[in-house]
């Protein structure tokens, strides 16, 4: 199917030798970002969307320790951001990804060569510290043998325990597989801004991290998480930074999607994704005996980055507030009018109604891109019309892409029709007093027999419109029909 573009950007012609299909604003990207991205795009021939989606991921980890930005009438937001990349196999991922997750390997290699020596010494200590443990505790056995009293000894282990050393901390930046018990010990533990990255992330997202919703969405919001432990108190762990970029292969994306859309989707975790779905360039890129690789703009915004993650671990040490980037009047008045101009398409009826859990999010993502473009190009005071629209140019380009790929379609699409078919089974459901039922139980109520993939697909329109609810029982997911808009 073919969407009118209506969220089609201003022109930004990329120059002779970067092919943009897409039409991707390359230029909003800013002076450090975009001749980076056109720089590898001519070095390696890989679509420039996918390019621009590492760069600027990338550019949202760097700075997300150091600023925080605050959208009018609203508390201050991080400035990170999570990405999902659909792109089938041999389309370069890891080709596009490789120079910028390099400067935050860098980053994390440099922190943890800074501290050896602090680590040798803990291990050390801790090393001792088992030395006496072991001593004491040949103690307690001979006392025991010998029916001794103890209680010096009780004493003795109570002051050592107090003692005791704490664990040696590696400080982590990536994280290329994690699960979330794992995250959230990273985090507790001193890892105080990751990033979550993956070229082939179907088994991370179809497994345990995945599932954990609520735990990505408290980290994109970067709220306060809860731990509770049987034999340890409750640790609250805050004060964190987590950006995520996971890309994936086109059917493992549809696949999952097919299976947990409802998770998804319903959860709200999409709805805070920026998608890109770069076109194919398979067949065109051709190696030429004459081309010569040049990396100086990479170079350049790694030293840019560099300096950004310096600026964070700073600011760290030394116990200070991250800034809070505010708006000037002209940026407050253009940030009304992207949020109005969003909220004017997401009625019944209008092309952003059934992707609305995205659409509304989007003027947050947009402002969390004006935040990173501001911090890495070393802006000061508000934050200026400028820099906001290129932002807008960025975010509105994302949008567009999740339309075209979750969007409903025209009236005759299949999964309109397929829809009819599920509202059907509901309401005879709803109409027998049954209930919230599983997916598996709905299918069956259906008077057309459907595929999974199009049953899945179908249900996932009626949650995104709003036709069905869903109950949590245990670990399964129950549907049942919204009885004030199916009847």
């Amino acid at each position: 199917m073919t969407y009118q573009n209506y969220l089609k950007t201003s022109s930004l012609n990329a120059p002779p030798g970067v092919p943009n299909p897409l039409d991707y604003p390359i230029d909003a990207l800013g002076p450090v970002l975009a001749p980076a991205v056109r720089q590898h795009q001519a070095n390696t021939g890989v679509a420039v969307e996918m390019i621009a989606s590492y760069a600027r991921s990338v550019g949202h980890v760097c700075v997300q320790d150091s600023y925080d930005i605050q959208r009018p009438r609203c508390a201050p937001s991080p400035v990170s951001a999570f990405d999902l990349i659909s792109a089938d196999s041999s389309q370069g991922k890891d080709t596009a990804s490789r120079p910028f997750v390099g400067f935050t390997r860098k980053h994390e290699e440099k922190l943890n060569n800074e501290h050896v020596q602090s680590r040798l010494d803990c291990l050390a200590e801790e090393a001792a510290w088992k030395a006496e443990e072991r001593v004491l505790r040949k103690r307690f056995e001979q006392a025991a043998s010998e029916g001794e009293d103890m209680s010096d000894l009780k004493s003795d282990h109570k002051n050592l325990m107090a003692r005791r050393p704490a664990k040696v901390a590696i400080r982590k930046v990536v994280l290329d597989n994690v699960t979330p018990g794992a995250l959230e010990n990273l985090i507790g533990e001193g890892s105080k801004s990751v990033y979550i990255v993956s070229t082939e992330a179907g088994g991370l997202l179809s497994g345990r991290l995945g599932r954990a919703t609520d735990l990505l969405n408290s980290a994109w919001d970067s709220t306060p998480i809860m731990k509770d432990r049987v034999d340890k108190e409750r640790i609250i762990v805050a004060d964190y930074r987590v950006s995520s970029h996971f890309a994936l292969q086109g059917p493992v994306l549809n696949n999952i999607f097919a299976t947990r859309g409802h998770l998804a989707h319903g959860s709200g975790l999409t709805a805070r994704m920026l998608l890109t779905i770069p076109h194919s360039t398979l067949g065109e890129r051709f190696l030429r005996a004459d081309q010569i690789a040049s990396y100086h703009d990479i170079d350049c915004m790694g030293e840019y980055v560099a300096r950004a993650f310096k600026e964070g671990e700073q600011r760290r040490q030394a116990g200070l507030p991250r800034k809070v980037i505010t708006f000037s009047e002209q940026s407050a008045r253009h940030f009304d009018e992207i949020y109005n101009h969003i909220q004017a398409h997401l009625g019944k009826g209008m092309i952003l109604n059934d992707v609305a859990g995205h659409a509304g999010k989007t003027a947050e993502s947009i402002v969390r891109i004006a935040g990173m473009l501001y911090g890495i190009e070393g802006h000061e005071g508000p934050l200026s019309y400028e820099v906001l629209e290129r932002a807008r140019q960025v975010g509105y380009w994302h949008l567009n892409q999740f339309v075209l790929k979750f969007g409903s379609g025209q009236p005759g699409d299949q999964r309109v029709i397929d829809a009819h078919v599920v509202a059907d089974a509901l309401r005879s459901i709803a109409a027998r007093g049954l209930g919230f039922l599983a997916r598996g139980e709905v299918k069956k109520w259906c008077a057309k027999p459907l595929p999974a993939s199009r049953f899945d697909q179908a249900l996932q329109l009626l949650i995104d419109q709003g036709y069905v609810w869903l109950q949590k029982q245990g670990r399964a997911i129950l549907v049942g029909a919204n009885w004030h808009l199916l009847r």
